[in-house]
């Protein structure tokens, strides 16, 4: 997976013109017991403002199943809008999702189940 995302930060910097991207990543087993990842990427506004190019970039590159498209797979964090507050408060509830404990046996010791980055205060 971080080879995967390293290579997805290197397209992200040269199509969008940006160094300042983070991410995060978990890797979870369904009820089903089938593994599956959830992955965020978290990109300068102003160079991207809506995921339908990177969306299919993505899925040309995954090659360990489907990527899936849903309702609000992405938000736009416009700090000098009135109300961004409550924008970053539903971000990080839908994220606090991907931090829950019963999805993250099933494997070897070694094995990550999380990761992520930070972006510079610069």
């Amino acid at each position: 997976m971080e080879d995967f995302i390293r290579r997805q930060k290197r397209r992200i910097q040269r199509n969008y013109n940006t160094k300042d991207i983070a991410h995060t990543w978990v890797r979870e087993v369904s009820s089903k017991k089938k593994l599956h990842y959830h992955c965020t990427f978290f990109i300068d506004g102003k160079k991207i403002q809506h995921p339908e190019k990177l969306l299919a970039q993505i899925r040309a590159k995954w090659k360990h199943g489907h990527v899936p498209y849903f309702e609000n797979m992405y938000y736009y964090i416009d700090t000098y809008k009135e109300g961004w507050e409550e924008v970053r408060a539903d971000v990080i509830e839908r994220l606090s999702y991907l931090a829950k404990t019963s999805t993250k046996g099933y494997r070897n010791p070694q094995t990550k189940c999380y990761s992520a980055s930070r972006l510079s205060k610069n």
